[in-house]
């Protein structure tokens, strides 16, 4: 056997696991897998990835008014190569018989109304969950209500002006903490209830795909809870002094600008705007501006 004919018959590691490129599909019953173009449902991944947006649109439409049914119709048009028609009402009914059987009854159940006022906000979570991931997540929260600096330590911003004030650089800590605890609830919920259609639905590859969220969920909500101690508080606000440093010399610097309680008067023009944290004002001053001068 020569080289050519070894290396079809046995393509080395690198070699099966590299997209195809090559438009053409495959004759064979298991083509090799081609890079999906951004925004599609790549095979493999499409009954997992719509039972999924199918309980969370039930969730946030209801299954009365035909807007969860149109939401899974363009989700499902994403899918590369398209699902049939039949699998398309396995995935849907399933999902619906899941929703009113299941969700609709339980007490935790949240109308649709207010549904969206509680969706899952997966920015809070940390790029890895560790003090410097949780410092990095609080100053990109927070960027704009707390800095640092080593002749003021904590600057906190109160809508007008900025002031020292190191217990409210720990209440912000706090406040992430917390919305990271409900944000890990919520995901722990949808992934457990994903995870009991998969079953219900005896889909195997959506199966595995919510066990895998439900373990990253849980371990998200453990790491938010620990991270409300004492400890890892001082130590979140410790490892991002980095992140939210600021120069003293950036603190009313410009000498144009003058705070007042109805916003920022640029003396320059005499033009009044919306008070900006990026003015770095520290000052405010006692009286509104009196627009008859």
């Amino acid at each position: 056997m020569n080289l050519t004919a070894f290396l079809k018959k046995n393509p080395p590691a690198i070699m099966r696991i590299m997209p195809v490129t090559n438009a053409t599909a495959a004759p064979a019953a298991r083509p090799a897998r081609r890079s999906a173009p951004a925004g599609t449902i790549p095979e493999g991944q499409r009954n997992s990835a719509l039972s999924r947006f199918a309980g969370r649109v039930l969730k946030k439409y209801g299954a009365d008014d035909g807007q969860a049914a149109q939401a899974f119709r363009d989700e499902a048009a994403k899918c590369a190569p398209p699902l049939d028609e039949k699998e398309l009402s396995t995935i849907w009914n399933s999902a619906l018989t899941f929703y009113r059987g299941k969700v609709q009854p339980s007490p935790d159940y949240v109308p649709p109304a207010e549904y969206a006022a509680q969706e899952i906000d997966s920015g809070l979570i940390p790029d890895h969950l560790t003090d410097v991931g949780q410092a990095k997540k609080l100053a990109a929260v927070y960027r704009d209500k707390l800095r640092y600096s080593e002749a003021t330590l904590w600057l906190s911003y109160d809508g007008m002006k900025w002031e020292e004030n190191s217990p409210a650089a720990r209440r912000y800590v706090h406040q992430l903490t917390e919305r990271q605890m409900k944000d890990a609830h919520g995901m722990v919920t949808a992934a457990q209830e994903a995870l009991l259609a998969a079953q219900e639905g005896q889909d195997k590859t959506a199966q595995e795909a919510a066990e895998k969220d439900h373990s990253i969920a849980k371990a998200y909500h453990s790491f938010a809870r620990a991270y409300q101690k004492t400890s890892r508080i001082s130590a979140t606000l410790l490892e991002a002094t980095p992140y939210l440093q600021i120069d003293v010399d950036k603190l009313d610097a410009d000498a144009f600008l003058l705070n007042t309680p109805a916003g920022t008067v640029d003396l320059r023009s005499g033009n009044i705007r919306p008070h900006d944290p990026l003015d770095f004002c520290t000052k405010v001053t006692g009286c509104k501006m009196d627009r008859t001068w």
